[in-house]
């Protein structure tokens, strides 16, 4: 039986978390820079997506 006061299971710390998010960002900007227009297509609002800018603004 474990109590809460029981020291022994811990989470992430909140740096190595931060540090992953970045590391996606950073991926993600090297994936953009580095791929061609129809990898930019793919990912791009487009008017044509029927989206306002208000609604694109939430995503």
């Amino acid at each position: 039986m474990t109590h809460a006061s029981d020291d022994t299971c811990r989470g992430k710390p909140l740096k190595e978390r931060q540090n992953r998010t970045q590391r996606r960002i950073n991926e993600a900007n090297a994936d953009w820079k580095n791929g061609d227009e129809l990898y930019r297509f793919k990912y791009k609002l487009l008017p044509e997506d029927g989206l306002t800018a208000e609604e694109v603004s939430w995503l």
